[in-house]
């Protein structure tokens, strides 16, 4: 009896120790340098690939996948040509325990008007968002890390913008 005690004791000992592990919290800090370290990365590769919307999404999701401390990404087009309809941008976030896709549309959706697309396009380089609520998305309080794509055979050189969030806990007044 006491080495049956002894096994069970040690097995939820040892599952205790790495569910523990498994569901770790990083704190924020932790969270924007790992989308600051691995977004680049993903960014390198849209413009080296340019999939189709069905491989977009793939991508995007296995980003998620590989990265469960970030809440959701985003690929979002360059504004087209004088005439030209604009192309949804496609975000894939989080939701009831699985990943869902979303397609954001102007004018409903106008993302040439967002913080998190018109300022690095307007400075040429990747940056964070103020925190804010997502009513659009993810219907939480998160922070977008943004990086403008260039290349691709655009007229103006931008592919586009794509974007990892990350959650993060409401402003205190």
């Amino acid at each position: 009896m006491m080495i049956k005690s002894i096994s069970l004791l040690a097995i939820f000992v040892t599952v205790g120790f790495f569910s523990g592990c498994a569901t770790h919290q990083m704190t924020q800090s932790q969270k924007e340098a790992l989308v600051e370290r691995v977004l680049p990365g993903m960014a390198e590769s849209l413009v080296e690939q340019q999939p189709r919307q069905e491989e977009m999404e793939t991508m995007l999701k296995d980003y998620l996948k590989s990265n469960p401390e970030i809440y959701g990404i985003a690929f979002a087009p360059a504004r087209p040509q004088r005439g030209a309809n604009p192309k949804p941008a496609l975000y894939v976030s989080r939701r009831m325990g699985g990943l869902a896709t979303t397609e954001l549309m102007p004018p409903n959706y106008d993302y040439f008007r967002m913080a998190w697309y018109k300022l690095p396009v307007k400075e040429i380089q990747a940056r964070w968002t103020s925190p804010y609520f997502d009513e659009d998305g993810g219907n939480i309080w998160m922070k977008t890390y943004s990086i403008p794509m260039f290349g691709g055979g655009s007229p103006e050189g931008l592919y586009g913008v794509v974007t990892s969030d990350i959650r993060v806990s409401a402003p205190r007044n």
